[in-house]
């Protein structure tokens, strides 16, 4: 069935209700005037539907509640005016939603609880509020798109269901409203099978900047730390392969895994922080004890301090002054202990630096 090039004037469209049976179904280039068209309920049944380089005009335009069984719903290249289109309540059973390139004017896009396999909007211009509260759909493809206005994921009055979502090379000059542990975001960029680990870092990135832009601050340091991981292992997996001379990089990325991750979640938790300051204090205090348990140091009492304290005691004493830097001159290390007070105090030093920049960060905001 072929609508190709029709110029439909300024008619009121109408195919309310309609069956459309097996086989392609072709408005290519049609031309749908200013009054808008109602595709309402619409049984497109399988095969392809084709709306390339159709032109909407300004008019209202309406596909809700229209069934697909399979397929393709082809809108590449689409051009759309100031008024409505919805897309809302829309079954697209195994068909995709092709909207590439599309101009969607200005107003209001709607899929709010439809149900679909894929939709793309690659390298379309969003200069509209895009409302994607969808009921289930396997994957969003926003790639190459520039953002301008509103796209809104986040559930409201029913369950959201979207397995993953493509924000590579997005430009987002508006707002992307979504929620972390709403929409799952995480594995929205993890589940990604084909893309690589430095494409899912930058969208976490994207995340990280939209969440700040919305005042999400917890959020916004969720996304941080699953853009600082994928950066990290995209430079390991670039280490592994490149080997030779990059695997000079190994110690800085295990110092940089260790510190900056695991104690720290970079900066965005004090309370993690202050547990690896204790246990690295701990774990001095202990190789004191060891060190002296074996005659190859000693921490001495430079005072003539009459407190009597037990050896086990005086390490975690003298542990505890050095990684403060505090300095009282009552113990002083001798032998191998000299060394590891040394590293201890650097360690107290930057730990207690790392610490204020995580506390006053969270307090700043």
């Amino acid at each position: 069935m072929s609508f190709k090039n029709v110029d439909f004037k300024q008619s009121k469209i109408t195919f309310h209700f309609a069956k459309f049976g097996e086989g392609d179904k072709s408005f290519e280039n049609a031309s749908f005037g200013n009054n808008g068209c109602d595709f309402r309920k619409v049984e497109f049944g399988s095969g392809k539907i084709d709306f390339r380089k159709a032109g909407f005009g300004n008019g209202d335009v309406f596909f809700d509640e229209s069934e697909f069984i399979s397929g393709k719903l082809i809108f590449r290249l689409a051009t759309f005016g100031s008024g409505l289109k919805s897309f809302e309540n829309i079954d697209f059973g195994t068909a995709d939603a092709l909207f590439e390139n599309v101009n969607f004017g200005t107003g209001t896009v709607s899929f709010a609880q439809s149900k679909a396999r894929n939709i793309t909007f690659k390298g379309s211009h969003l200069n509209v509020y895009l409302d994607l509260k969808i009921n289930e759909c396997d994957s969003i493809d926003l790639t190459d798109t520039v953002i301008r206005d509103i796209v809104d994921l986040k559930p409201s009055t029913y369950p959201i269901k979207i397995t993953k979502l493509y924000l590579v090379g997005t430009r987002n000059l508006g707002r992307i409203i979504v929620d972390w542990e709403m929409n799952n975001v995480k594995n929205l960029i993890k589940n990604q099978s084909d893309s690589t680990l430095k494409q899912k870092a930058e969208q976490f990135n994207i995340f990280k900047e939209n969440f700040h832009l919305n005042g999400q601050y917890e959020d916004e340091d969720k996304a941080y730390v699953q853009f600082k991981r994928f950066e990290h292992r995209a430079e390991v997996i670039n280490v592994k392969t490149k080997g030779g001379k990059e695997y000079l990089k190994a110690p800085f990325l295990f110092f940089r895994w260790l510190v900056f991750d695991k104690m720290g979640l970079f900066a965005t938790s004090p309370l993690r922080v202050l547990f690896s300051m204790l246990l690295v204090y701990v774990c001095f205090s202990l190789l004191y004890l060891l060190v002296g348990f074996f005659n190859a140091g000693s921490i001495i009492n430079a005072v003539g301090a009459t407190d009597n304290l037990s050896f086990l005691q005086t390490c975690f004493y003298h542990s505890a002054i050095t990684f403060l830097t505090i300095g009282y001159g009552d113990y002083y290390p001798m032998g191998f202990e000299r060394g590891i007070s040394i590293i201890e105090g650097w360690s107290g030093v930057f730990l207690m630096s790392y610490f204020t920049v995580a506390f006053v960060r969270k307090i700043l905001r």
